[in-house]
């Protein structure tokens, strides 16, 4: 008999802590995979710096979307000289990762032998995937966190900023 896992568990995590004369990035994940039919696997990589070396992106929850997004936008920068060597900024890394994502999403198509439906896709399939962009701003002298959210109203899939947790959180 197969186990049935209804909610599989998966946490990532970013912040900046600020040391005593600096601020740095931290960014975690856990590192196993949850098949659908309840095979685990471990040691999975759900983190990837990205070639331009001051960004990272990362993802929580299932990797039908996730993962492939991840994976192509970690392919965007290396392919693209001006991110790749640092020249344009952070936030310019932000849109064109945008394009990405949102040229991916709008792609989703059902194989042609299988009889369904694909409904607009307004969110991740399985509700509580995240991906999160970090990396440092030189405009902001700053470390920027964001995530991947759709905006209904835009019909686009755009990174927003993260609130920041107070001291009380």
């Amino acid at each position: 008999m197969r186990a049935k896992y209804d909610r599989p568990v998966t946490i990532g995590v970013a912040w900046v802590r600020q040391g005593s004369d600096s601020k740095e990035l931290w960014i975690a994940s856990d590192s196993r995979l949850l098949g659908t039919d309840g095979y685990i696997w471990d040691s999975c990589a759900k983190l990837s710096t990205l070639s331009r070396r001051d960004a990272v992106v990362g993802f929580a929850g299932g990797t039908q979307e996730a993962f492939p997004l991840m994976t192509q936008m970690a392919n965007a920068v290396s392919s693209f000289r001006a991110l790749t060597e640092g020249i344009l900024e952070f936030f310019h890394c932000i849109g064109h990762l945008e394009v990405v994502v949102n040229d991916m999403m709008n792609a989703l198509t059902i194989d042609p032998g299988v009889r369904a439906e694909l409904p607009w896709k307004t969110a991740f399939s399985t509700g509580d995937d995240t991906i999160v962009l970090a990396g440092y701003s030189r405009s902001a002298d700053n470390f920027i966190i964001r995530f991947l959210r759709y905006q209904p109203d835009i019909k686009v899939w755009k990174f927003a900023r993260v609130a920041p947790l107070s001291a009380d959180s």
